[in-house]
């Protein structure tokens, strides 16, 4: 969605994968990168800081961590 410009239906996407498995690192990591992928978009900086550092925060999948920190250095956080 977010590559078709639909960024509330890929808003809508990643909240609902994180709502489905609120407990499950596999669907909350991806879900908030997206969440600040599409904040991004939308030139929310602050909010896709926020969603990029909590998945930072949380993240010990190496790859899910890299990431995080390749996201939070992009938006200068």
């Amino acid at each position: 969605h977010t590559g078709g410009g639909d960024l509330g239906a890929a808003r809508a996407a990643w909240e609902g994968l994180a709502d489905r498995w609120p407990d499950s690192e596999e669907a909350l990591l991806p879900a908030w990168l997206g969440l600040a992928d599409v904040a991004r978009a939308e030139g929310e900086l602050d909010v896709a800081r926020n969603w990029a550092g909590r998945a930072l925060e949380q993240a010990e999948d190496p790859g899910y961590r890299q990431r995080a920190e390749d996201l939070v250095d992009q938006l200068g956080g």
